[in-house]
């Protein structure tokens, strides 16, 4: 890393930013538990706690950091014993210390930021085959925004859904934007873009090759219903399992032949709200239906 006297001759903006790059690096090591290097935190939080032309806000986070009490990185190991690791409160405590004042950096040069440039914990790569699966399925219809499709396969890998369907018009989950906002669960769950009737199709042979010795069961393999206003009240009837959930437009809903589908078949499910607007992002709909449906 730059030395702090090097980073303390930069242009005072150029500084700001390479702090801000800095203390990514150091966050990550924290939140990985990996050694970290105390020392350096101190000097290079000390730098913004003396810059009296910065905000109160951004100097108090600079002086919490300037005086965390992890253990820092030795230059040479110790020959003898195995270092005690930090407290986890401690290391807690420092990463928060850590995340405070980069967020306040980031606010003071106007970039606050979004969920997917926040710092999580690093999984080492996801498993596909951990997952515990259900026989759910989700069809997205015609949804306009990658971060709300990004944020269905994230609740989805979460609550088991089997296969996730997306209609021609809905953006993909490789979008780059869906990509971020799903926090690796795009490369979990399959998907396919394909029309509704093909989406049942392939839902059907999916979940039949998932029952036990091959038994065929009996009735409709899949049943669909719509997430969608005016119908039966999520808690008070039973989801089917194998099923398909519609999901429809930010905008516009479920669309009338979707609705039709579902009508003929499970129907459509509502969420009872209390406010004045009774509407909820789709992203967060669904969550609130996975939950039910995972958890019935």
């Amino acid at each position: 890393m730059i030395t702090i006297r090097k980073l303390q001759s930069l242009p005072r903006k150029t500084r700001l930013r390479k702090t801000v790059h800095l203390l990514e690096m150091l966050q990550r090591d924290c939140v990985a538990g990996r050694p970290l290097d105390v020392r350096y935190l101190r000097e290079m939080a000390e730098l913004v706690r003396d810059d009296e032309r910065l905000g109160e806000r951004l100097r108090e986070a600079a002086r919490v950091a300037s005086e965390v009490r992890a253990p820092s990185v030795s230059a040479s190991p110790p020959t003898t014993g195995t270092p005690e690791p930090p407290e986890p409160r401690v290391a807690r405590e420092t990463c928060r210390a850590i995340d405070a004042l980069r967020n306040a950096l980031l606010a003071e040069l106007g970039r606050e930021p979004a969920e997917w440039d926040l710092l999580l914990p690093e999984d080492g790569g996801l498993d596909r085959g951990a997952r515990r699966v259900r026989d759910f399925f989700v069809y997205l219809e015609d949804l306009r925004s990658p971060y709300n499709v990004g944020a269905v396969f994230r609740t989805a890998e979460s609550f088991g859904v089997r296969a996730i369907y997306l209609s021609p018009d809905t953006p993909r989950p490789d979008h780059p934007r869906a990509a971020r906002s799903s926090m690796g669960a795009t490369g979990l769950i399959p998907w396919r873009v394909c029309a509704l009737e093909e989406a049942i199709e392939d839902a059907a042979a999916t979940a039949a090759d998932s029952t036990e010795a091959g038994a065929a069961p009996s009735g409709p393999v899949v049943p669909i219903f719509a997430l969608e206003t005016g119908g039966r009240v999520l808690g008070e009837v039973k989801l089917p399992e194998p099923g398909m959930v519609v999901l429809g437009s930010e905008e516009l809903g479920v669309s009338p032949p979707a609705l039709s589908l579902a009508e003929q078949s499970a129907g459509r499910v509502s969420i009872p709200m209390a406010g004045a607007k009774a509407s909820l992002n789709v992203s967060v709909a669904f969550g609130i239906l996975a939950y039910a449906w995972w958890s019935a």
